[in-house]
């Protein structure tokens, strides 16, 4: 079968040179089908039915928008080949936890009510501006030893208490972690610490933003 833009439907799945642009099903459960490379823009936006997805190794790419504003989505399993996680490609999304070592674009994972953790393995330089801003019940974050920038606001307004930063990073952003909103008020909390190795951008911010540093 074929659209009127001569992408092939397969299972509700539209697909154009590896590129997938669209679905048409209801399913909860989806498995993204072998040969797609990139997950297009706005692919699954606003779609309220998935539940949880499965990405197959071969994706490089998803694109910006590609899951925004999938509410009851829950569950993502990434593979190792992605090299990208696009701008606001999860946004607003219902995901609860996240395992990734691909670069993480300007929120992508913005306002992401129900996410609770985030393992970043090696493989992932950067983590872009405001990429997990306003993910209020984020508690857990693991960042891994080939991160070299964090963002600004990179994981502001989340509840992470203290966070261990490789000392591969070299910049961090501007209220990048440690930062809450409180009766519209952008707040920095006094409990908050950073784990890091001294001279390294986790202790300049550590000091430059009056949080508890501990070398190790």
């Amino acid at each position: 079968e074929r659209t009127a833009n001569h992408g092939k439907v397969v299972d509700g799945f539209t697909i154009e040179d590896g590129i997938l642009t669209g679905y048409s099903g209801t399913a909860q459960h989806i498995v993204i089908p072998d040969g797609v490379r990139v997950i297009g823009v706005s692919a699954f936006e606003n779609n309220t039915d998935i539940v949880s997805v499965t990405i197959p190794k071969g994706v490089w790419i998803i694109d910006q928008l590609a899951f925004a504003d999938c509410t009851a989505l829950e569950s993502v399993t990434l593979p190792g080949s992605l090299k990208l996680i696009g701008k606001c490609a999860f946004s607003g999304s219902g995901i609860r936890t996240l395992r990734t070592s691909a670069n993480i674009a300007e929120g992508a994972f913005f306002d992401c009510g129900q996410l609770k953790s985030v393992y970043i393995s090696a493989g992932t330089v950067h983590i872009e501006n405001g990429a997990f801003v306003d993910c209020p019940d984020l508690e857990e974050v693991y960042i891994g030893k080939t991160v070299r920038i964090i963002g600004d606001n990179a994981f502001c307004n989340c509840r992470i208490l203290d966070v261990i930063i490789p000392k591969s990073v070299t910049v961090i952003g501007e209220k990048a972690f440690g930062y809450l909103y409180e009766e519209d008020e952008l707040r920095y909390y006094t409990e908050f610490t950073i784990h890091g190795v001294r001279g390294t951008a986790a202790e300049r911010y550590a000091i430059k933003n009056n949080f508890a540093f501990i070398p190790g």
